[in-house]
């Protein structure tokens, strides 16, 4: 099996941890492996090139890794696709992260609405 790392600052990290919490998601590599499988239909990461706007100044020790697990299909077709666009496995996965939690796709996807 092979494997994504996505690596976010703490603070992103714990947004993520809740967001999937409210989605009822208990895994947050189970969350990152579902965003690399939309992304691989709806191919929509930015190439290198332009403004990605992730946070990449933070120091190493203030980041969290979040893994997802791959099969070996997956993982292939994930890196062929960010090597397209000249990105690195983990600055991909932490773009999908980070963009999940200002779309919220799968939030709206599953019709979740706050509890009053």
């Amino acid at each position: 099996m092979d494997k994504a790392y996505a690596y976010v600052p703490s603070a992103v990290n714990a947004q993520f941890e809740g967001y999937a919490r409210r989605c009822g998601m208990t895994s947050l590599s189970e969350l990152l492996k579902l965003l690399i499988k939309r992304e691989l239909r709806l191919r929509r990461l930015p190439h290198a090139k332009d403004d990605s706007g992730v946070t990449r100044q933070q120091p190493i020790a203030d980041r969290k890794k979040i893994t997802a697990h791959l099969s070996p299909d997956m993982a292939e077709s994930f890196a062929s696709h960010i090597d397209g666009l000249g990105l690195s496995t983990s600055l991909a996965a932490s773009l999908l992260v980070e963009g999940e939690l200002t779309e919220r796709w799968l939030e709206a996807a599953i019709g979740w609405e706050p509890r009053q």
